[in-house]
């Protein structure tokens, strides 16, 4: 399959491209990153560099017209900034596909990322891929994004998936890198977050989170589905058990 990866050099991004190649598909990889083209280039990913938040600049018809799949894992840090961006994507992606897809075409896929801050804050319940979301209850930044999800999920010119990554840790670190910056400095730990809301700190590493979008990629693209690494079967250690060789590993990335 043909694959767009929107922050493909990300922490989570590259290793999905790394996969995505392994298992024998054509990856075009988006990074806005001119000097970070050449490391998807090496890793046998056709480089696309432009601004996420325009992709006018980038996304055109000749590209849309010869995808089976978009992958969406641009961090949240970036979307949040702009919190149109993620709609101007899907805007311009349904129009291009409409224009340049042939009708007999099957439905270009995507795949949209968010995370399980989505279900709140109250570390007692436990959630599943059917837990209602209620928006009122959290924190202003990430509000809006329930409703999105169903708009991607119901739009009727994509073949649509979610997945809400948890915390992802391993290599140099992602948000664990602060909680590794504070004990190597022997400051007070604190953990990451918005006052007063406490996010919820499901853990999956790196290896664990790169394999979800291949496997979909792969068997149940047809399928309007939540897709949630809550099922997922680990194939790293936990960041309790190994805490010392990820430690030692964002240590060496630094």
């Amino acid at each position: 399959m043909r694959v767009l990866l929107l922050g493909a050099t990300g922490f989570i991004g590259l290793p999905v491209a790394q996969a995505l190649v392994r298992a024998g598909h054509i990856v075009h990889g988006l990074t806005h990153n001119p000097a970070k083209a050449k490391q998807l280039q090496a890793d046998e990913v056709i480089p696309i560099v432009g601004d996420y938040l325009n992709p006018a600049e980038w996304l055109t018809p000749s590209l849309v017209a010869k995808l089976d799949v978009v992958i969406n894992v641009v961090s949240i840090e970036l979307r949040i900034k702009d919190p149109e961006s993620d709609s101007r994507i899907i805007k311009l992606l349904v129009e291009l596909a409409q224009q340049s897809r042939p009708t007999y075409a099957p439905k270009l896929s995507f795949i949209y990322t968010t995370g399980v801050m989505l279900y709140g804050q109250d570390p007692r319940e436990v959630v599943n891929d059917t837990t209602a979301i209620s928006p009122d209850k959290l924190p202003e930044f990430v509000k809006a994004v329930p409703n999105f999800e169903q708009q991607v999920l119901k739009n009727p010119v994509l073949n649509s998936i979610t997945i809400r990554p948890g915390l992802v840790y391993g290599r140099s670190g992602s948000l664990t890198a602060n909680l590794f910056s504070q004990a190597k400095e022997g400051n007070t730990i604190k953990h990451f977050g918005v006052e007063g809301w406490r996010a919820r700190a499901w853990m999956i590493s790196w290896g664990t989170l790169s394999r979800s979008p291949v496997r979909r990629v792969m068997n149940t693209l047809n399928l309007l589905t939540f897709g949630n690494p809550l099922s997922q079967r680990p194939v790293k250690a936990s960041l309790v058990d190994h805490l010392q060789i990820y430690f030692d590993a964002w240590k060496a990335s630094l």
